[in-house]
C-alpha cells in the first residue's frame, strides 16, 4: 500500500495561520487593507459576471431577432400564397380579372380595418391628441 495520502493515523501538519494569534487585536491598517483587497476581488468577479450576463442577453436578443425575421418572411409568403389561391379558386367562377379585383379589394378592406384599429390605439395612447390638434 503506497498511498501517499494521510491515513488519519499519523499526525498531520497543522496549517500555519497568517496574521495575529486568535484573540489578539489586529492593526486597523491590516483590516482596511484586507477589506480593500476583498472589495477589489468582489468587483472583478461581479464585473466578469455582468459581462457574461450581457453576452447571454445579447445572444438571445440576436436569436429572437433572427427567428422573428424568418417568421415574418414566412407569414408574408403564406399570405401571398393564400391570396394567389383565392384568385385561382375564384377565376373559374367570376373570371380572372374579377377574381383579381375581388381579392385585391378584400385585401384593401382588411388593410383599412387594421389601419383604423392602429389609429384608434395610437389615439388612446396619446390621449386623443394629434400633432395638428395641439
Amino acid at each position: 500500500m503506497t498511498d501517499p495520502s494521510p491515513s488519519g493515523w499519523s499526525p498531520e501538519p497543522v496549517p500555519v495561520m497568517e496574521g495575529p494569534a486568535p484573540g489578539a487585536k489586529e492593526p486597523l491598517g491590516d483590516v482596511v487593507r484586507r477589506l480593500l483587497d476583498d472589495l477589489r476581488a468582489y468587483l472583478a468577479s461581479e464585473t466578469a459576471r455582468q459581462k457574461i450576463r450581457a453576452a447571454f442577453i445579447a445572444t438571445n436578443v440576436r436569436d429572437v431577432a433572427i427567428f422573428g425575421v424568418i417568421a415574418l418572411f414566412l407569414a408574408f409568403a403564406t399570405i401571398v400564397a393564400l391570396l394567389m389561391g383565392l384568385i385561382v379558386i375564384l377565376a373559374p367562377v367570376i373570371g380572372p380579372w374579377w377574381a383579381l379585383l375581388t381579392v385585391i379589394g378584400g385585401a384593401l378592406l382588411v388593410i383599412a380595418g387594421l389601419g383604423l384599429l392602429i389609429w384608434s390605439r395610437i389615439r388612446r395612447l396619446t390621449g386623443g391628441k394629434t400633432h395638428e390638434g395641439q
